[in-house]
């Protein structure tokens, strides 16, 4: 995890357990293996998952929370 960005770090280390092993399954990992890991295997797993796909990989980004008020009114209205 050394190697990742403090940005990726930062985000990864926010990542909840299940999402960490959801997207090591959907990197390749056997679900019984990502099952049996603690976290902090899942977290070396995955940051190796990143710095395998690159800068143009896998995109970690915080979720927003911004909506479109005129969206939002037509979602309400419905």
């Amino acid at each position: 995890m050394e190697r990742l960005t403090e940005q990726q770090t930062t985000l990864l280390k926010k990542m909840a357990t299940a999402r960490l092993q959801n997207e090591l399954m959907k990197a390749g990992y056997q679900q019984e293996t990502v099952m049996a890991w603690s976290r902090e295997d899942l977290l070396a797993a995955y940051a190796e998952v990143l710095l395998k796909a690159g800068p143009a990989g896998v995109v970690m980004e915080e979720p927003t929370t911004e909506t479109d008020p005129d969206l939002e009114r037509a979602r309400m209205e419905h």
